[in-house]
């Protein structure tokens, strides 16, 4: 396993540096960077914004829930003149956390097994923007591209991305960002939870996006 972390790092290393964007923003001007960050130095920002996250769309915050995975990547949007953490990405490649799609949280859900090899597969764990900057920036869009540029440099074609089934703000905002609603269901782990919903993103489809293509020339 840590063979392929070191191998993932490295393959995600030679485009560093083209994925880090400013984006003006909040107040006063302020310059919004966004660029990939690690568990070891950023941990306690990771399980703060998946308490977040997890809370928005009423899933429990278990340890699992919130512990970062070794073999993810991470992107964390910051103020830099406060140093504010205002957004972040959590991304993986099914392959990078299981051998099968029966080893994923939804992996019961009829027709996952169908869309694409396993080795085609990513995720998106994770995509979360600080109130304050929801509106007045696009830093949303900006995080899922530059996770979706990574997984697609690392051979994903889908990416798949789950939250609350009753998350209609939300299943909007994926939808205009070109996510199709596959499924609803229930996760395996928790009886007593809400049903959730799993969004399905063909990245070429999401790349050809007006809104989209014009960040592949920043």
């Amino acid at each position: 396993m840590a063979l392929r972390r070191d191998a993932q790092a490295r393959a995600c290393a030679g485009s560093h540096r083209d994925l880090i964007y400013k984006p003006r923003g909040i107040k006063n001007d302020s310059v919004l960077t966004i660029k990939q960050c690690t568990i070891a130095s950023h941990e306690a920002e990771i399980r703060k914004v998946r308490r977040l996250a997890l809370e928005g769309v009423g899933l429990e915050a278990t340890e699992g829930r919130l512990r970062p995975l070794p073999d993810a990547f991470y992107f964390l949007c910051e103020n830099e003149k406060t140093n504010k953490v205002m957004g972040l990405a959590e991304s993986f490649k099914y392959s990078a956390i299981s051998s099968n799609f029966q080893g994923m949280a939804f992996g019961h859900v009829s027709g996952v097994d169908r869309i694409a090899p396993f080795s085609k597969m990513g995720h998106f764990r994770t995509i979360w923007v600080d109130p304050e900057a929801r509106v007045m920036t696009d830093s949303f869009l900006k995080l899922v591209f530059i996770s979706a540029r990574n997984l697609k440099e690392q051979g994903a074609e889908f990416c798949t991305l789950t939250t609350g089934a009753d998350s209609h703000a939300l299943h909007r905002l994926y939808s205009r960002i070109g996510g199709k609603l596959f499924a609803k269901f229930y996760h395996l782990d928790s009886k007593a939870e809400s049903e959730a919903a799993l969004f399905l993103f063909r990245l070429d489809d999401f790349f050809a996006l007006p809104i989209v293509s014009r960040f592949a020339r920043t």
